[in-house]
């Protein structure tokens, strides 16, 4: 068991290494998808 946990603990700290956020594409289009359209959706409510 030992030996597990010395590779997770090397990939972890390969991970902080290289000081990235691994982000799914998603979740990208997603976040676009919401900036574009809330405004819209809150501007047709608000100037009806």
């Amino acid at each position: 068991m030992p030996s597990l946990d010395r590779k997770a603990n090397r990939k972890m700290e390969q991970n902080i290494d290289k000081n990235t956020i691994r982000i799914e594409p998603v979740t990208v289009v997603v976040a676009i998808f919401a900036l574009l359209l809330l405004p819209l959706l809150l501007s047709g409510f608000l100037f009806q």
